[in-house]
């Protein structure tokens, strides 16, 4: 196209490829693409063609504000996909967020959240997430929700961070790529337990993912507790109104021969 467009309008399209390499591609690629787009241009269209020198200063400056230019759109289109794509994961987190608290809220067994949780995990982040329950000195047991249970170091983290109730994230144990982020479960009276993620690097690392789905297993975890609490106290009121009304029926049943002895007996004393 030299020989019919200008070299201004041939700006425009070394620009256009620019644009389009860094929306699809990335920040590197268009860098790439900025320099090698100037120097096609310096080769093939600046006079002396063919050659890396310029013969004319004012494309010298065209070099160089093209340069610049490129640069410049390089960087906010790669900064406008990059905040697209993040927009696009959270809309994900969010839907899987909102699922996972539709199914949470059957659930009746801390084994049931586990296992849920994990289901979770599986499929829409290519994680795994194990539950620990605390009782009430603070120790930590491991629920059985996930298919294989968690190794010794990761029990050891999940103990640490329950005494210290700080969320902690560390390599995964299982030498991968992934990171085990530990989130304590800070319930309304005392700590719930921990839960354990194995997440791939960008979904744990400076994300609200861990965080979001601790406070779910938390409000799981309460419920379950206060309903359990709830049952339990019921039960007890009943036991109590059932064994005194036991007692005010044999009272009754006692209390009627014992009239009647009675007053027996005063007429065989009178007598």
């Amino acid at each position: 196209l030299r020989d019919v467009l200008q070299p201004a309008n041939l700006v425009l399209l070394y620009m256009l490829v620019v644009v389009a390499v860094a929306t699809w591609l990335g920040r590197g690629p268009a860098v790439m693409a900025s320099i090698v787009g100037v120097a096609c241009f310096d080769f093939f269209v600046v006079p002396p063609r063919h050659s890396m020198s310029v013969a004319d200063a004012e494309y010298l400056v065209t070099l160089i504000v093209m340069l610049v230019v490129a640069l410049v759109i390089t960087h906010l289109t790669s900064a406008y996909r990059a905040k697209a794509l993040e927009a696009e994961r959270r809309a994900e987190e969010a839907r899987v967020m909102h699922a996972l608290a539709a199914a949470l809220a059957g659930a009746t067994t801390t084994v049931q959240v586990a296992t849920l949780l994990d289901a979770h995990c599986r499929e829409a982040f290519a994680g795994r997430a194990w539950l620990f329950e605390a009782d009430d000195a603070g120790h930590l047991a491991a629920v059985s929700g996930a298919a294989d249970p968690p190794d010794d170091e990761a029990c050891r983290f999940a103990q640490a961070v329950s005494w210290r109730a700080q969320a902690m994230t560390v390599a995964a144990s299982d030498g991968s790529a992934a990171v085990d982020a530990y989130e304590p479960l800070h319930g309304a009276t005392r700590g719930r337990g921990v839960l354990c993620l194995r997440l791939p690097r960008d979904r744990a690392g400076g994300s609200s993912l861990p965080a979001a789905l601790a406070a779910l297993a938390t409000t799981a975890s309460e419920r379950i507790h206060f309903t359990d609490v709830a049952y339990t106290t019921t039960l007890a009121m009943q036991t109590e109104r059932l064994r005194s009304s036991i007692l005010a029926t044999v009272a009754h049943d006692l209390r009627t021969p014992l009239t009647v002895l009675h007053g027996l007996a005063d007429a065989l004393a009178e007598r």
